[in-house]
C-alpha cells in the first residue's frame, strides 16, 4: 500500500496497544495480514475483556470510553480509536470491529493496494 507511514503506523500501534491493555495475562493476541483482490486486509484479534454491544457504535467517537469509570490517568484520552479510524479513512480504507464481552475483540482494516 502507499500512504503516510506516520499515520498508518500510529493507527496500527494504537490497535495493538489497546489489545495488550485489554487482554489479561495468559490471553492471546493475533495479527494477520493478507491480500484480498485489490486490498490489504489487516486483522487484529484478542481474547480480552471485549466491548459491550451498546458501546460499539460509539468507540470511534472522540473522547468516548466504554468504561466511564476510567480516568485519564489510567484510561487514556479516548482519542486513539477515533484517530486510527480517521487515519485509515484518509487512505481510502475501511475499519470495522466485532466484539463480545468476555470473549475478545476483532478489528478489520482494509486498505487499497497500489499494485
Amino acid at each position: 500500500i502507499e500512504g503516510d507511514l506516520g499515520l498508518l503506523k500510529h493507527a496500527f500501534i494504537n490497535l495493538l496497544l489497546n489489545a495488550i491493555q485489554y487482554t489479561p495475562s495468559g490471553g492471546k493476541i493475533t495479527v494477520s495480514l493478507r491480500r484480498d483482490a485489490d486490498n490489504a486486509i489487516l486483522t487484529l484479534t484478542d481474547t480480552g475483556i471485549g466491548i459491550p454491544k451498546k458501546a460499539l457504535p460509539y468507540i470511534f467517537d472522540r473522547f468516548y470510553r466504554a468504561d466511564p469509570s476510567r480516568s485519564y490517568e489510567t484510561g487514556g484520552s479516548g482519542l486513539g480509536l477515533a484517530i486510527a479510524q480517521k487515519s485509515i479513512e484518509f487512505h481510502d480504507g475501511t475499519f470495522s470491529v466485532r466484539s463480545e464481552v468476555g470473549h475478545g475483540t476483532t478489528f478489520h482494516v482494509s486498505l487499497p493496494c497500489s499494485l
